[in-house]
């Protein structure tokens, strides 16, 4: 059995009050309680919350992600259909 880690200190980068700032992409996902496979899928289609690279390691600004979630509020599902 392995042991996980609690949330507030999985996958999050650096040790400083700005590199803790940012995380992993298994971290990002359960912050929106998705997969981690869906948050890549949504890296590739450009429809997920932005991300930074350093070097091949992709992280996640905590913060921005929070700005982006919010943003996605709807009222209902015909807000985000198609417009003609």
């Amino acid at each position: 059995m392995s042991k996980t880690k609690p949330l507030e200190n999985a996958g999050v980068a650096g040790a400083g009050p700005i590199a803790g700032q940012y995380c992993d992409t298994r971290t990002a996902a359960a912050f929106f309680g998705i997969s981690a496979s869906t948050l890549e899928k949504t890296r590739l289609t450009g429809s997920g919350p932005p991300f930074v690279k350093f070097g091949r390691l992709v992280r996640y600004h905590l913060p921005t992600c929070e700005e982006w979630a919010r943003k996605q509020a709807h009222n209902s599902t015909s807000e985000y259909g198609t417009a003609a």
